[in-house]
């Protein structure tokens, strides 16, 4: 690595770490702001909090949720993409967010995402669809599919996908549930 990543000083944390038992709960709530972003200080900070969890072997469970209302992660502070000053500088901050997220999915802990409100960019990184949660996800998808789709529209959808694993679509894609 030829760049390296300097935090701008921060007087609050943006994680703190709640301990029950064999359960930690990372609540993300970035002080004086309305959104919860990954900038480049936030990020070391989350690095941190993954070397935390790295080297506790008692945890066994953990939980990623938002200190905001309606938003559990924006994603990434965009008003950071005009600091970079090469372009390896830029490379050095989006390998680094993406070594850290990696390395929490790779967490030996069972981990979750409690995403309530609006999730983007570096959140869905943390967020189930990412794979990071072992708990039921496909159940809770299967069950929100039959709970807010017709059954018109769940036999629509199985008969393109179908054809479509057969290649007989005209776009031979399978057709997504809706996320809605």
């Amino acid at each position: 690595m030829t760049a390296t990543l300097e935090a701008a000083p921060r007087a609050a944390s943006a994680f703190r770490v709640q301990r029950e038992g064999d359960l930690a709960v990372v609540w993300f709530d970035l002080p004086g702001e309305k959104v919860n972003k990954f900038s480049s200080s936030v990020m070391i900070e989350f690095a941190a909090v993954v070397d935390e969890l790295e080297r506790s072997a008692d945890i066994k469970r953990v939980v990623v949720a938002s200190g905001k209302p309606s938003i559990f992660i924006a994603g990434a502070d965009v008003s950071e993409f005009s600091k970079a000053t090469s372009a390896e500088q830029a490379r050095e901050y989006v390998r680094f967010g993406q070594q850290t997220l990696h390395r929490f999915s790779k967490l030996p802990q069972v981990t979750v995402a409690a995403v309530n409100g609006a999730c983007l960019g570096g959140g869905c990184e943390l967020g189930p669809w990412r794979g990071s949660v072992r708990s039921g996800w496909a159940s809770w998808m299967k069950w929100r599919r039959d709970r807010f789709c017709s059954k018109s529209q769940r036999a629509l959808r199985r008969r393109a996908n179908a054809a479509a694993a057969r290649g007989r679509s005209s776009t031979s894609r399978a057709i997504p549930s809706p996320a809605a």
